[in-house]
């Protein structure tokens, strides 16, 4: 999961960098065909949430070292963990403004966040 993640990062942040010279539409044919052909299968049903929970505009998402999936969202729920298969293990920050206009969640070696 570490290196999907990673690979995705990777991909935008090549596409991101500017080509200087070129027009938008030379851009984006050169970004388009340096672009690695990631293969992917979309699982729409992969978070479980319980039926209280709804998430909002995903801004951030880590793994820790166990590969738990953490998701910042702009919600009511700011902070929601989840184990490696999708099953839901709880939410972080309810009614609180500690997450208020973050953009981004992180893990460090150690694993504080």
């Amino acid at each position: 999961m570490k290196q999907i993640v990673a690979a995705a990062l990777a991909l935008a942040a090549s596409a991101s960098a500017p080509l200087v010279g070129q027009s938008d539409n030379a851009r984006m044919r050169a970004s388009t065909a340096s672009a690695p052909q990631l293969r992917f299968h979309v699982d729409e049903e992969f978070f479980k949430l319980p039926d209280n929970i709804w998430p909002s505009e995903a801004v951030g998402v880590a793994l820790n070292s166990k590969g738990h999936i953490f998701l910042l969202n702009r919600g009511n729920h700011p902070l929601l963990e989840f184990m490696p298969d999708g099953s839901f293990v709880r939410s972080i920050g309810d009614g609180s403004t500690i997450f208020h206009a973050a953009h981004s969640v992180r893990f460090d070696a150690e694993d504080n966040m």
